[in-house]
């Protein structure tokens, strides 16, 4: 039977085309039987009522899921439009799970792991105490408690570090400095779990087909690593997959080299306790997701000719 499910893209102040997560899971959703309504921010603003309002009179409306990876994502610029940040992250959240509600839909939304404080250890629990650091952080979790307030039926998706085919991401940024012939020097005091968006989408669609109960769940790549290390990675697969990549200088240094408006977290681990318990996780091989990313990449920079 066919479930249908809408699909709003993500924002990004500093890059509009945004869309990573998007554009890996609408096809994810259709190949797993979903029938797709995929929004644009221009064509449903999350945080306008009106918006809203006008959702019930499309054509497929009303949809068993309305699934979120709208956000402001840019966690600098957040420090100084805290209100920006805060209308995409928290009111709009909260919105969508108010109209879901009322409309017999469910919400899934997206969050972050910038809802904790970076301190930790070990991985962090879906029920551990968070504590933001950042406007980003405190909107993201706004949005989290907006949306079970309006709905406890929501599920949030907290995850971490993502890297996609469309877009910026680290992965891109990366491979591009060290096609320009520059040394590079990487932090290597901040650990997370690199997270591909395609591997990701097909984590969500299996949450999403096992019905969860509303409430968190930590969806994430399955290696911790520094960004140094995941740099280092992303090279070594580069080199073995690219015949002119030539290898960089690499350098680890630490965060206080590199300041910023917005701390960022110095642990970003995520526990998958509840995912896994859904045999949902895990997510797919790192190298694997990389591979594909360069194999994306080199086919645009090297689309093939008709001679």
């Amino acid at each position: 039977d066919e479930r249908n499910s809408l699909v709003g893209s993500e924002m990004c102040i500093r890059d509009r085309a945004g869309g990573m997560l998007a554009h890996d899971l609408v096809p994810a959703l259709r190949a797993a039987g979903f029938g797709v309504t995929a929004l644009t921010r221009a064509e449903l603003d999350i945080a306008h009522v009106p918006h809203l309002h006008d959702l019930i009179r499309h054509p497929e409306a009303p949809w068993d899921w309305i699934v979120n990876t709208a956000a402001y994502t840019a966690v600098d610029q957040a420090e100084s439009e805290p209100m920006a940040a805060f209308r995409a992250n928290a009111t709009g959240p909260g919105a969508l799970a108010a109209w879901a509600r009322a409309n017999g839909s469910r919400l899934l939304t997206l969050s972050t792991d910038y809802v904790f404080d970076g301190q930790a250890t070990r991985p962090y629990g879906e029920d551990d105490p968070t504590d933001p650091q950042t406007v980003y952080g405190k909107t993201k979790r706004a949005g989290e408690e907006n949306a079970l307030r309006e709905d406890p039926r929501s599920v949030i998706v907290r995850t971490s570090w993502l890297f996609g085919r469309r877009g910026k991401c680290f992965p891109r940024t990366m491979l591009d400095r060290a096609e320009s012939g520059q040394a590079l020097r990487v932090v290597n005091d901040q650990t997370g779990c690199p997270t591909a968006t395609d591997d990701l989408a097909g984590g969500l669609v299996r949450l999403m087909q096992a019905d969860p109960d509303g409430g968190i769940y930590h969806l994430c790549g399955p290696e911790a690593m520094t960004w140094f290390d995941f740099a280092a990675r992303i090279f070594h697969r580069a080199a073995a997959a690219i015949p002119t990549f030539s290898m960089p200088e690499l350098s680890p240094v630490a965060s206080s080299e590199f300041p910023t408006p917005a701390r960022r977290p110095a642990w970003s681990v995520l526990g998958m306790g509840r995912t896994d318990a859904l045999g949902v996780t895990p997510l797919g091989d790192l190298d694997a997701a990389i591979d594909r990313f360069l194999a994306d990449r080199n086919a645009k920079l090297n689309p093939p000719t008709n001679d």
